[in-house]
């Protein structure tokens, strides 16, 4: 087993970081787009509010691995039309 980093951004706060001991490469990839959907489970509407959520995968030696990259864009036609709850 390794040990993967895992570090998500979402434009808003500061970005998060934590490890996992995972038995191969494929493994972290799959765990970061798990964890990704996770984190947009729990408060998908911070999304809205960048635009784009991301999680970067590395080896416990920094190497990188994988980036995932979710973008938010809203129809042209419904701009103005989606209340804005301002948080």
């Amino acid at each position: 087993m390794s040990v993967y980093i895992f570090e998500t951004d979402d434009g808003i706060g500061e970005p998060l970081k934590w490890t996992y001991e995972l038995p191969s490469l494929q493994q972290a990839q799959i765990q970061g787009a798990q964890t990704l959907g996770e984190l947009l489970s729990d408060d998908g509407q911070k999304i809205w509010r960048t635009g784009r959520a991301c999680m970067a995968v590395y080896t416990a030696a920094g190497h990188a691995i994988c980036n995932l990259e979710i973008i938010a864009t809203l129809a042209p036609h419904l701009r103005g039309l989606v209340p804005d709850d301002g948080s």
